[in-house]
């Protein structure tokens, strides 16, 4: 089924450049970022004003947590939170929602954690394959603009967007607040009925767009995974379900 972006989110550009929360933005700035920005914001708010509506109550739900991470991300930013942090702590807070929610034997939080790179290693391979080999009809017109618009900005940035710590003092000190901020996010979430899975899968999507802006990967590609996104997250939850059965079978 083609789809206009279930979720589709930047990496929130209005923080680039201030604070730009206008649904309208026109800007007196001559640098060429800053057209950008603006461009990519209208491109934004012009999508989701003709996406079609929620179908079911967990596309009612996914908007809803999709609403309260994008306003988190913006916060960390805000608060100085690095992209780096923010992608660390986003695959963290997956894993331990992916954990309860495929039923992990007691601790398997702890002994997953500490082989993070192999569980993650076939995930990331599940999100290249959908987004190399799926074939469908492509973006619609305003996702195509949009896209072009953030491959302008990226190629303005170096062809990647990442900001990393200064110091060892400055990582513990961000990832104390990204993990404050995201388990606050979370239990106001569960507390407002939204399903766990909701919230395991907006989780793994923030990590992989925080991925792609780090690696600087195509726009093209993360759309096309982006509009694959309920297949994705069958396939994750299949590869998380035999990695809890494994777990479950340790002696």
């Amino acid at each position: 089924m083609h789809q206009q972006g279930k979720f589709y989110v930047f990496g929130f550009p209005e923080t680039v450049s201030g604070n730009k929360g206008a649904s309208s933005m026109k800007s007196d700035s001559t640098d060429p970022t800053d057209k950008l920005i603006d461009d990519i914001h209208n491109l934004h708010t012009s999508a989701w004003a003709t996406a079609a509506p929620p179908t079911s109550k967990k596309q009612v739900y996914e908007r809803a947590m999709l609403g309260a991470m994008r306003s988190l991300s913006v916060e960390l930013l805000r608060r100085g939170v690095t992209t780096a942090i923010m992608e660390g702590t986003y695959l963290l807070w997956w894993l331990r929602f992916a954990c309860i929610n495929h039923h992990f034997v007691e601790g398997g939080f702890e002994r997953s954690l500490k082989r993070i790179g192999p569980i993650v290693g076939p995930i990331s391979d599940i999100l290249i394959r959908i987004g190399k080999k799926t074939e469908d009809e492509g973006p619609l017109p305003e996702m195509r603009r949009l896209g072009e618009k953030l491959e302008e900005l990226r190629g303005l940035a170096g062809g990647a967007v990442a900001t990393w710590p200064d110091s060892k003092e400055a990582e513990v000190a961000q990832t104390e607040i990204a993990n404050t901020l995201i388990q606050k996010t979370t239990l106001m979430s569960i507390d407002a009925g939204i399903p766990s899975e909701v919230i395991e899968s907006l989780l793994l999507y923030f990590w992989f767009r925080s991925t792609v802006n780090r690696y600087g990967l195509p726009e093209a590609f993360f759309q096309k995974v982006e509009r694959h996104w309920d297949e994705s997250m069958d396939q994750v939850n299949r590869y998380m379900d035999e990695q809890a059965a494994v777990d479950r079978q340790r002696p």
